[in-house]
């Protein structure tokens, strides 16, 4: 196995380099420094020894970085080529990770707004789409090859959907008055029994989701009692509040590309929260994605110490 660790072992190195090609397109070129010393860090740090091990996040994340820098760049310059490559990247990043598709309800809008204003923008966002869905329906065509049922992608929801949401021992979870809507719906198993809970005991069903919201915040305890809390993903989303208020006081980047990894970040959290955490692996692309944030934020500081800004032009190259 030592190519595939290997190969892993560059993707860390490679997912550090993306974070500051992120930053350095948020803030301008001469963030790179900080960018580069603030990536590296959490990266070797964080997603170095889950890169240690196999079955991880190894692909997932510096998809997720390289499919987010493209989407910026989309939105600093909207073109043809740049739409395409932003789109087969973000269907690379569906297949290796369902989760990702959340993401498309929120950037497809946003990207649309950002350049509504070109003339070709109707032929930008088709291109983005379809290249999009049709990077991912290989997902869909597999299955349809393998089992000849049309099933879109390969998950599973319903299981882990079931095992984050566990109802508290003693309460009955009876199907029966609600069976007909779930039939016709198509939910059924663990699904439908998860959504039951909800509506059965709803103080419960939202205590839990609050207990997982606060481990993907880096605060284990409530949910995993004698893991503690994480210095390190708590110091990161402090800081990117930081970055993330430096970067809207300043006119270097328009709102929406500045937004997009934030936005990003924040459906990947829906949906750890929704289901659940797992260990520190499933949460690490959402502060993947807020670290170019927590760079601006160091960059901010040298400059307050300094005098001297570290913002250039913003280069609009390609991700």
């Amino acid at each position: 196995m030592f190519g595939v660790l290997f190969l892993q072992r560059v993707l860390v190195a490679l997912t550090a380099v993306l974070l500051t090609r992120i930053a350095m397109k948020l803030r301008g070129d001469a963030i790179w420094p900080m960018a580069l010393l603030i990536s590296a860090l959490f990266v070797w740090w964080k997603f170095a020894p889950i890169a240690a091990d196999l079955l991880n996040e190894s692909i997932y994340i510096p998809l997720l970085a390289a499919s987010t820098a493209s989407l910026i760049t989309l939105c600093l310059r909207p073109d043809l080529r740049v739409a395409t490559r932003a789109g087969i990247l973000a269907g690379l990043t569906a297949i290796a990770r369902s989760t990702s598709v959340l993401a498309w309800v929120v950037v497809w809008p946003a990207i649309f707004w950002q350049v509504r204003g070109m003339r070709a923008h109707p032929k930008v966002i088709a291109t983005l789409v379809a290249c999009s869905l049709a990077v991912f329906s290989l997902v869909a065509t597999r299955n349809w090859l393998v089992s000849h049922r049309f099933v879109p992608v390969s998950t599973e929801f319903g299981v882990t959907l079931a095992g984050g949401n566990l109802p508290p021992e003693g309460l009955l979870i009876d199907l029966a008055a609600r069976r007909g809507l779930y039939e016709t719906l198509g939910v059924g198993g663990h699904t439908a029994q998860t959504i039951e809970y909800a509506i059965v005991a709803p103080g419960s069903f939202a205590a839990n989701l609050g207990r997982k919201a606060l481990f993907a915040l880096g605060f284990y305890e409530p949910y995993a009692p004698g893991w503690g809390y994480s210095p390190v993903y708590i110091a990161v989303w402090l800081s990117a509040i930081g970055g993330l208020s430096a970067a809207l006081r300043s006119p270097v980047v328009a709102r929406i590309p500045l937004l997009l990894p934030l936005s990003i970040a924040l459906t990947q959290f829906v949906a750890v929260v929704l289901v659940y955490p797992k260990g520190e692996r499933l949460i690490l692309p959402i502060y993947i994605l807020l670290v170019p944030y927590a760079a601006i934020a160091g960059d901010s500081i040298v400059h307050r110490l300094t005098g001297v800004r570290a913002v250039s032009n913003v280069s609009p190259s390609g991700a």
